[in-house]
């Protein structure tokens, strides 16, 4: 299998305008990168790139902004900057 996006990637049900399917997924993330101490920047990425695409754009930035405020400097920071200034753009 290759290293391209596997079928029901939460990343993407959104896209794929499963929106209630993303959005569980995105609370299961949370859930879980609560529960084990983890950093949940990747998790509000995605839960940024769903408001996204349900067109909730002050909520994607918003929660865009949540995501950066808690992210370590690295490329995910870049992105949910990135996130934050499109949402906020539209």
């Amino acid at each position: 299998m290759g290293a391209g996006p596997r079928p029901g990637n939460p990343v993407l049900l959104g896209d794929l305008h499963n929106d209630s399917a993303a959005i569980t997924h995105g609370i299961a993330a949370e859930l879980c990168a609560e529960e084990a101490g983890a950093n949940q920047a990747a998790v509000l990425s995605a839960q940024a790139k769903t408001e996204r695409w349900r067109n909730r754009f002050q909520v994607s930035a918003d929660t865009a902004r949540k995501g950066y405020e808690c992210s370590p400097a690295t490329p995910l920071r870049i992105l949910l900057a990135s996130q934050e200034a499109n949402a906020a753009g539209l």
